[in-house]
């Protein structure tokens, strides 16, 4: 059949409808089919390009896209089109993952695009070059130079700020985030201009607003049957739920994203999920989990540079909280050496506060001083909350005695603080065993109470016995309003909330029975006798205790 202009519209309008109800593949094949009744090579090319891009977001997007873009290959492509293809090559995984040279393609496409007046596609051709300096970890000089071409394309930023949170996060801090606050405030219903914010903010660690913004945000992409972005957007939302203390909301996710990504073929974003499976994992002193999981990410494959960090970091947490501070030191003290091949530059600025830990426990707190002593300057550059809160952290617990009251206070008195249960709970455990240290008892007993209140309902076992055990050693006589289990804790909140015991087996991975035979023993302890009671109880029992800043 020769081309049907008619038929051809008949198609698109149908591949529009399809995309709108989600229906990625049958949009797909409607568009496929058009390109053979298309009438010149450029409307041919315009829609196996417009297909392949939807199907990058279908489970056979790699074997799909391919063949679209094959089909392609001896069309007179235009320098938009060339662009397009590059960059959908990239979003399908069809290069070379560690190849700096198609990363370098990618700019150039980009320049290209931006002269062509395509400034859409110069952006999106941007961003895919970052992330593969992002997630391979480039030279410092390669980054270098690609954020000076940004800076001469962008020199607003209006466009370019997610390139560079990518490049340089630390560096460009205080301007992205800037430009990040100003998205929120000029296009708050606007999901594209949001996803940017979104993205910016997760890359630098303003952790608590990408955490408010994220349910309507991945619910829109779920609508669209965008796989490949919900994947990415929910591996965004558990990292930033990890650094918030939502661990079980985190953990759902990263199993979500993984299944997503094991399905589409997205082995780094699998792999991602895994990272923050390990993650949980260390922070609640599931040790044995923690190594196998780390096992099972560092022989992978398709490991990348970034992800090699990333799993190096929860490893070395792993071993804190398994109580092997030695281990831990001398793992976490890699990730600050830029020699070393687990060292990203996207990971040191986020870990000095464990770092402390495991020095503080170690006895090594020379080494460390001296490895916060290079960072420290780096906060002028941003206004990161998470960066702040692990320098202050870090300068607190690393501070001779004489000057660690001053720390301690300048670190509680950290802006939004209580949005960081995890890190706000650390630190006030850390200052509680400075003050008993200092024989000032009465005065370590808030504090010490406070971080076991706040840490054992997240399930951080190592840091929760440790508040314990400093308590006792006060001679407290009732240690903090924690009877129940973690285990019994997430059992009683998904009972409150109305779910079976059926249901709670599942999404624990146990039988009802199993489940009801904790609650057998939950009742008791919250001194309730009917499910009815439980939401009153859990309030009542973990309300917050009496103000410590």
């Amino acid at each position: 059949m020769g081309p049907d202009p008619q038929i051809t519209a008949d198609l698109l309008t149908f591949a529009d409808r399809a995309v709108a109800r989600g229906a990625l593949s049958v949009a797909v094949d409607a568009l496929e089919r058009a390109a053979t009744l298309a009438a010149t090579d450029t409307d041919r090319a315009v829609l196996l390009l417009r297909a392949a891009e939807l199907a990058c977001n279908l489970p056979d997007r790699k074997t799909k896209t391919a063949a679209l873009l094959d089909s392609t290959r001896l069309l007179d492509l235009d320098v938009r089109d060339q662009a397009r293809r590059a960059l959908l090559e990239e979003l399908a995984g069809l290069r070379p993952a560690d190849d700096p040279a198609f990363t370098r393609t990618l700019i150039d496409h980009a320049l290209a695009a931006q002269r062509a007046g395509e400034c859409g596609l110069s952006r999106n051709l941007l961003w895919a070059a970052a992330l593969r300096c992002w997630m391979h970890g480039s030279t410092s000089r390669l980054r270098s130079w690609f954020a000076s071409v940004v800076e001469d394309l962008d020199p607003r930023m209006e466009d370019g700020a997610l390139v560079l949170a990518c490049l340089q996060p630390i560096e460009r801090g205080r301007a992205v985030l800037r430009r990040a606050a100003r998205i929120r405030e000029q296009s708050p219903f606007d999901p594209v201009q949001m996803s940017h914010a979104i993205a910016i903010e997760g890359l630098l660690g303003e952790y608590p607003a990408v955490v408010a913004a994220m349910a309507a945000t991945a619910s829109h992409i779920r609508d669209q049957g965008r796989a490949m972005m919900l994947a990415r957007f929910l591996s965004v939302w558990a990292g930033a739920d990890i650094w918030v203390g939502q661990w079980d909301r985190a953990l759902d996710n990263s199993q979500e994203c993984e299944r997503l990504a094991t399905a589409i073929d997205e082995p780094v974003w699998r792999l991602m999920a895994l990272g923050h499976r390990i993650a949980i994992a260390a922070h609640r002193s599931q040790n044995d989990q923690a190594e196998a999981l780390g096992k099972e990410i560092l022989t992978d494959r398709h490991l990348t540079p970034y992800l090699r960090a990333v799993a190096h970091r929860a490893l070395g947490i792993n071993a804190l909280t398994a109580g092997r501070p030695q281990e831990a030191f001398d793992s976490l003290a890699r990730l600050f050496d830029p020699a070393d091949p687990v060292y990203h530059y996207c990971i040191e600025p986020f870990t000095v506060a464990e770092l402390a830990d495991a020095a503080r426990a170690a006895g090594r707190l020379e080494e460390a001083r001296t490895i916060l002593d290079r960072l420290e300057p780096l906060t002028a550059h941003t206004t990161a909350a998470a960066f702040h809160i692990s320098v202050n952290h870090a300068r607190a617990q690393l501070a001779p005695d004489r000057e660690a009251e001053t720390a301690f206070t300048t670190a509680l008195a950290t802006p939004g603080l209580a949005n960081w249960p995890y890190h706000r709970a650390r630190l006030h455990l850390s200052y509680g065993q400075y003050l008993r240290r200092s024989r000032r008892i009465s005065e370590s007993r808030p504090h010490l109470r406070l971080a076991l209140d706040l840490l054992h309902p997240l399930g951080a076992v190592h840091w929760a016995d440790q508040a314990r055990n400093e308590l006792r050693a006060t001679g407290d006589p009732s240690p903090g309003q924690s009877a129940l289990t973690p285990q019994e804790l997430r059992i009683a909140r998904l009972a409150a909330q109305g779910h079976t015991n059926r249901a709670i087996g599942q999404h624990l991975h146990m039988s009802h029975r199993t489940v009801g035979a904790h609650l057998y023993e939950i009742f008791p302890k919250l001194g309730i006798s009917a499910r009815s009671q439980l939401r009153k109880a859990l309030d009542e029992t973990l309300a917050a205790p009496p103000p410590v800043s």
